[in-house]
Formats: structure tokens, sequence, C-alpha cells
């Protein structure tokens, strides 16, 4: 692995010297590198062998190819795109004159081809998908280029409902097919955040498309804070006051699930965090054997969409140029207390004097460190990894959930910390929640995690009126 790691980086420098000293070769190569792969390998044949989900394998002819063109594209044009501002004139020209026979030109119809294309195989829809957003730096000089943008926000949508054929409605899908719709997503994300002033024209349509996916049931869980991200990209085209609407209504439905509400309700997100004496057995961490219970997973579930939503919204709705101020300033009051009273509960599940006694005994090896972070943080090698103890199934996916929600927690601290002073406003909650006496009880990793994404933040955007505190 760390071999072919190697030998692709070393590929990529190769590429970004060659593009640089040569755009028109170098493009003429990743013409020819396309044009070769949809006439001779883009199609599966029956000798590719296939992996266990039944798409091509990695080591098959037809995978290979799609990698190797992708690879070729990527490198060659966004080396050229690096590099735009340092190119003679007459090289500019050249490069995006979408004269008739020209690299446009030759590029469009490249980009015909790929939209033409519906692949089936769950293997080979990601590298589809990797070759859109390289093609469109030189596109967006075709005159047809709005059209062009149009046809693959729509294969876009196409693909975020793809299931193999043995995935009928109602069944879990594989890997492979998850893999194939992330990325149809990321495409969108991509366009709506690097091409917003031009999506805007096509807004209508992806607003529709997205409330048919939302209200549709199609959706995995995990896929909403993707369709977020994207329509919060789109949002930044928009006059401040616009944007702030749009935002506002997309997020309502989270804010309802996490946020405060006028009353307190037995299934608020809320009301479970606020309630120390029921968190454990709320989330499935007091009894081993409730732990896959409807409840306790939707309510972890939904902990998990939440923070994500947060997260890609506020991350790419940042400040425009002419304001310092978040479009969403007046709703982070509202994220705020729940996600301190957070990250206050899973600091307390290693304290000896808070939440770690009650933990189910099933679940105390949670609190340890996964393989993976030992080979990170103590550098254990392979083969000291095969020695140790494999966690029970169960286990091993409640750490998972406790180390990839402390990891989201904390991001959004400290994210919320560099738009508004409400972090500082209620430094009460914010002393209690994130820097208690639990704080000593955490591991030194963890702890290491809270300082850069928590507490730098935290000091670097304090204001100077509240210094003091």
């Amino acid at each position: 692995h760390n071999c072919f790691q190697h030998l692709r980086a070393t590929g990529a420098k190769v590429y970004t010297f060659f593009s640089v000293l040569n755009p028109a070769v170098a493009v003429e190569f990743c013409i020819w590198s396309m044009d070769k792969l949809l006439s001779e390998r883009a199609q599966i044949t029956s000798h590719d062998p296939r992996n266990e989900y039944g798409n091509v394998s990695l080591r098959s002819p037809t995978w290979l190819e799609w990698e190797a063109a992708v690879f070729t594209v990527e490198h060659v044009l966004q080396s050229i795109h690096n590099k735009m501002d340092s190119l003679s004139d007459e090289m500019k020209q050249r490069l995006t004159s979408p004269q008739e026979n020209g690299v446009v030109h030759r590029l469009s119809s490249l980009l015909e081809r790929l939209l033409q294309m519906n692949p089936e195989d769950g293997s080979i829809i990601p590298k589809y998908f990797a070759l859109f957003r390289p093609f469109l730096f030189l596109v967006q000089f075709h005159p047809n280029a709005a059209n062009y943008l149009r046809s693959i926000v729509e294969k876009a949508f196409k693909y975020m409902q793809y299931r193999r054929a043995q995935e009928a409605n109602g069944t879990s899908l594989c890997e492979d097919t998850k893999a194939a719709r992330r990325k149809a997503f990321g495409v969108l994300i991509r366009l709506c955040t690097e091409h917003s002033k031009a999506m805007l024209q096509h807004g209508q349509y992806i607003w529709d498309n997205s409330l048919g996916l939302l209200q549709g049931g199609a959706m995995l869980p995990q896929e909403k804070p993707l369709l977020f991200e994207a329509l919060t990209g789109l949002s930044s085209a928009m006059e401040a006051a616009q944007q702030h609407d749009f935002l506002s209504q997309i997020l309502t439905p989270t804010l309802e699930k996490w946020a405060e509400p006028a009353q307190p309700t037995e299934g608020c997100l809320f009301t479970m965090l606020a309630d120390r004496t029921q968190f454990l057995a709320k989330f499935g961490l007091q009894n081993f054997n409730v732990v896959n219970d409807a409840a306790c997973s939707d309510a972890r579930a939904r902990v998990g969409e939440c923070l994500s939503v947060f997260e890609g919204v506020y991350r790419r709705s940042g400040p425009s140029p002419d304001s310092a101020q978040h479009p969403l300033n007046s709703n982070i009051p509202k994220v705020l207390p729940s996600l301190l009273l957070l990250i206050r509960n899973l600091h307390d599940i290693w304290s000896p004097d808070a939440f770690r006694p009650h933990l189910a005994a099933e679940l105390q090896p949670c609190l340890q460190m996964s393989h993976e972070q030992e080979v990170i943080y103590l550098g254990k090698q392979a083969q000291d990894m095969a020695k140790q103890t494999i966690l029970n199934p169960v286990v091993q996916y409640m750490q998972n959930w406790l180390n990839s929600t402390r990891q989201q927690a904390y991001t959004l601290a400290g994210l919320l910390c560099q738009y508004t002073t409400a972090m500082y406003d209620k430094y009460d909650l914010v002393k209690e929640c994130l820097f208690g006496v639990s704080l000593e009880h955490i591991s030194d990793h963890h702890l290491k995690l809270f300082v850069s994404l928590v507490v730098i933040p935290y000091i670097t955007h304090c204001p100077e009126s509240h210094q003091h505190l």
C-alpha cells in the first residue's frame, strides 16, 4: 500500500511538472487518454474479475483503465488550472478559445460522450463522477456551458438514488453502492460551491429535486447532510438577506430536533442531553442489552445527522466578503446549548465521579484506544495489532460512535467560535461544559483533539470585550 501511494505521488509530480512546462501538449495527452478510455475500455467485459458485491474488482482491467484516465485528467487539468495566471496570454487564448476543433470544443465533445453513459457498476460509478469536475475548468468557456452544468446536475440527482438490481427498496445497501451515491452528492457539492453563480440559474430545479429526495424517503441518514451542504454552497451566490432566509428554511427541520423546545418533550435531543440521569440510558450506554434498541439507535443517529448538517452548513456558508457577519448568526444561540451539553456528557463518560461507574460493563472497553488510534498515537506496528483482542462488533460500533461524535462536536464548537460572540456570551455554560472537572479524566489523545479543535479556536477568536473572562 505504501509503495502504491509513493508511486501515485511521484506520478502526480510528473504530471504537474509536465503540465506546467507544456500545457498544450499535456491537454492533448489528457484528451487522448479520455478518448481511448471511452472508445476501448469504458464498458465492462465478462473477463473482468468481480468483488464480493458483484461489481468489478479494483484489479480488473476496466477499473484500472478508468483509474488511469481519472488520475491523468485530474492532475493535468488541475495543474493547469492552478497555474493559469502565470501562463502567457497566447497560451491562455489557445486553451480557452471555444473555436471549433480547439481544446474547449474537443473537451466538450468528450463531456457529451460521458453524459450519454449510464454506468451501472458500483465500482465504476465513483470514477465516472470523478471526471466531471476537472472537465468544467475549461468547458466553462464553451457557449453551451450552462446546458452542460444542467446535464451534470441531472445525472448527479439520478445517481443519488442508485441501487443495484438486487438492492430493492427496503434492503440495505452494500458499501460500493453507498460510495457511488456519495460521489454523486460530492459532484453536486463541488458544482454548487465552485460554480455557485452559474448554478443559481438552475436553483429551482435543484431545490425541487432536493425536496423530492427529502420527502421521498429514499435517502440514507448520512446523505442528508451532504445534500444540505450542496444547498448551502448554492446559497453563497445569493444576496445576504435571501441567503439568510434560504439557510434558515433548510435548517428548520434540524433545529426542531436539536434545539431547546418551548415545552420539553420526551424525544427531543435537548431534553435527552440535558437530563444527566438519563443520558446513558437514552443512548444505549447503560445497559448492553438495549444498545441496538430502535429508540437508542435512533437517538445516536439523530445526533450524528444534526452535527453533520450544522458543520456542513456553517462551514460552507461563511461570512460574505463585504460583511463579517455570518448569515446564520441568529441561529447559533439555538445550536449552542445542546452542543455544549453533548460535549459535557461525553467528557463525563470518562469521569469516575460522573458516568463511568454507570457505563455498562461490556462497554468499558469503548474507553480504550481503538486499534487504529494505537497505530496513529502509539506507533504500534501491524504485527502488534495482530495480538490485540478483537472487540465485540457491538462494542466496536459504540467505540466508533463515541469517537466520531466527539470529533464532530469538537469541530462544530471550534467552527462556531469564528462567527459570533455566543460562545463567549454564554461563558458560564461554556466553562461548565467544556472546561469542567471531567476534562482531567479524558485520555491524552482526546485532550490533544480538544485543544486543537476547540481551545485554540476559542482563544484565537475571542473578542477583546470578553478577554477579561
